[in-house]
């Protein structure tokens, strides 16, 4: 009971920080750009172009990586293991992503209309995978070092060695994929 509070605490503990990391860089933006410049930048256009550029790369980032778990699950053979190859803080993120998307969503049919909205929402579905095949960012190396980051991780955390060896497993078993997929 006391590990699931724990843990319940810390789940909340990302999400704050999370919050304030997109809070800290959206603060930051606004400052270097008010300053830069002598746009009104408390304007609602400017706020939905900059949300939505802060959603392109989170996109573009989030799908890449989970796109590279799920290669690497469907080599070891169990699609189930993308959960556990990605790291707490990615997940946060992606589901700060989907609510970046419905809100954008709502402020871009309010500020210019639905075909913009309808614009927005076909680059989310349709042509991010399209990117995908010729973005470089992130590249999968370094999709491959953060998932291996969070498996260590979780090696350290485990308190029961028969965790620890399927970790340690599934941690060889990424190793040897990213083998693969370099060759």
């Amino acid at each position: 009971m006391k590990g699931k509070i724990k843990k319940i605490l810390l789940n909340f503990f990302y999400i704050w920080l999370g919050i304030n990391f997109l809070t800290f860089i959206f603060g930051l933006a606004l400052i270097l750009i008010g300053v830069i410049s002598e746009i009104n930048f408390l304007s609602t256009k400017f706020i939905i172009y900059f949300l939505t550029v802060i959603y392109i790369i989170s996109h573009t980032f989030l799908y890449r990586f989970q796109r590279t778990t799920l290669t690497i699950s469907r080599q070891i053979g169990d699609r189930k293991l993308q959960t556990t190859l990605t790291p707490n803080w990615i997940t946060i993120i992606y589901w700060m992503k989907f609510i970046l998307l419905m809100g954008l969503s709502v402020l871009i049919f309010i500020k210019f209309g639905w075909l913009w909205t309808l614009i927005f929402l076909i680059y989310s579905f349709i042509i991010t995978p399209l990117i995908d095949i010729f973005l470089p960012i992130p590249s999968y190396k370094s999709c491959f070092v953060m998932i291996k980051r969070g498996l260590q991780k979780d090696i350290k955390k485990s308190k029961y060695e028969v965790q620890k060896l399927v970790f340690l497993q599934l941690l060889k078993a990424v190793e040897n994929e990213e083998i693969n997929i370099r060759e």
